[in-house]
């Protein structure tokens, strides 16, 4: 260290000392290369200088690592046991052997899993009188929310169910229900029905993979796959929509929904602490079997009121194991008061005002009359007068048909415009008992009611084929 000490001054007096040489003699030839062996020096110098704070760095952390390691060693040495006084021993009384078992016994798991979450891909409503029937393709974006309270529609959110439903029971298979009064939330829909749509007032999100390739609609698939053979699209190629394999299903199960809540028949339980929620979809198996739509809590709708409370589990028979504990079952939605709203009563009479529905809803008249109201309102006149007698001799030409925003039971009637083979639209009959007549409320496409009827039961007519 110390022939470095010596060596390291030696070289800076020598760069100072050839320095100031080589700046008196720059008027001669040797004074540039005193001052250039004098940059030479100092480079030197500082080299030695660098080299040596190097050494001293490298040491001091060699001394860190050794007190460290040093540190943890005897940080693993045993500690003695720490001798409690005895009169605090006797005040603790030992674990009993019971007790010791049943800390022992392993926690039940739930029946059903929740899976990962991620936005809904939901259907757009047409008309008032028959919501949705082409739903759209949506992102995965969560869509900017606006509070429940805010919309015009009169159901609204409030409160949440996982304050409602109980969240602890006794014994580990006791089944409790939540069936206060009042406690549960009205929902607007089942689930959100297209992009940027509220879902504050939906009822469950419905999760697809699409890491695995999953569609949008890949829950409802499954639905179509275990329930009876049915065609859920439009036939007709002017009805179908690109990425819509199941636009019918979709308000089905909407409709559905809200028709089971206004029943009450939507249950909600709690089974091992864990809340459940489950319906019955009216639809079955090909053995006949009912098929059930399985929800369990949203748990990003814990901390924010913009997510749906529930989130979309499962379907299932009511074979399953998974709802052994769940009996008795919940119906399915009910819809009809009395028989004769089935049927067309030849009886009554029929009655329409042309002008109105012409003005109304003429976007659903055939294209060739949408835009002339006279040529409009001369065919819809004859095809009216004709269907009034095609239901006095046939009145199992009618379809029945579920009013939402009435809840009650209309008639379809085929009308037969441009071609007396195959219907253009249907007319919405309502039954007036006291006056004894059917008045015509509006006029739908083919596929508008279809969606319709179809809640009801499958139409068998083969008019009503969009």
């Amino acid at each position: 260290m110390g022939s470095n000490r010596y060596l390291k001054y030696g070289l800076l007096l020598a760069a100072i000392a050839f320095f100031a040489v080589g700046v008196v003699s720059l008027s001669k030839g040797f004074g540039w290369f005193l001052l250039g062996v004098s940059v030479c020096s100092f480079l030197a110098f500082g080299t030695l200088i660098f080299k040596e704070r190097a050494a001293a760095t490298a040491k001091l952390r060699t001394a860190k690592l050794r007190t460290a390691k040093l540190n943890q060693s005897q940080s693993r040495l045993p500690k003695a046991p720490v001798q409690k006084p005895a009169s605090v021993n006797k005040l603790v009384d030992p674990p009993t052997k019971a007790a010791t078992e049943t800390a022992k016994v392993p926690v039940a798991k739930p029946i059903l899993h929740p899976e990962k979450q991620e936005s809904p891909i939901n259907r757009p409503s047409l008309h008032p009188e028959a919501p949705i029937l082409h739903p759209r393709n949506q992102d995965v974006t969560a869509p900017n929310k606006t509070p429940a309270s805010a919309k015009t529609s009169p159901k609204i959110k409030s409160p949440s169910p996982k304050k409602v439903i109980p969240q602890k029971v006794s014994q580990p298979t006791q089944v409790t229900t939540s069936s206060a009064a009042g406690s549960v939330p009205t929902y607007g829909k089942l689930f959100r029905r297209y992009l940027n749509q509220d879902e504050s007032d939906a009822f469950a999100f419905f999760y697809y993979n699409r890491d695995k390739g999953d569609a949008w609609d890949a829950p409802f698939a499954r639905l179509a796959n275990i329930a009876k053979t049915e065609n859920w699209n439009f036939q007709q190629p002017k009805y179908q929509k690109k990425s819509e394999n199941f636009p019918i299903l979709l308000q089905y199960l909407n409709h559905t929904f809200l028709r089971l809540q206004a029943e009450k028949k939507i249950r909600f339980e709690s089974l091992q602490g864990q809340p459940y929620a489950f319906f019955n979809t009216g639809l079955q198996t090909p053995s006949n079997k009912d098929i059930f739509a399985t929800f369990r809590p949203n748990k990003k709708a814990e901390n924010s009121d913009d997510y749906p409370d529930w989130f979309f589990r499962k379907w299932y028979d009511d074979y399953a194991k998974e709802l052994a504990n769940f009996m008795p079952l919940p119906q399915p939605a009910s819809y009809f008061r009395h028989q004769s709203e089935k049927t067309f009563d030849a009886s009554y009479d029929l009655v329409m005002n042309v002008k109105h529905v012409i003005r109304d809803n003429r976007t659903r008249l055939p294209k060739e009359l949408q835009e002339n109201e006279t040529l409009a309102t001369s065919a819809l006149s004859g095809a009216f007068e004709s269907l009034k007698k095609r239901c006095q001799r046939n009145d199992a030409a009618a379809v029945p048909y579920w009013y939402a925003h009435d809840q009650k039971v209309q008639l379809l009637l085929p009308l037969y415009i441009t071609d007396p083979n195959q219907a253009d639209a249907a007319l919405v009959a309502d039954k007036n008992e006291t006056g004894k007549v059917y008045r015509i409320k509006t006029i739908l496409t083919l596929d508008m009611a279809y969606s319709n009827a179809r809640l009801l039961r499958k139409p068998s007519q083969r008019w009503l084929n969009p």
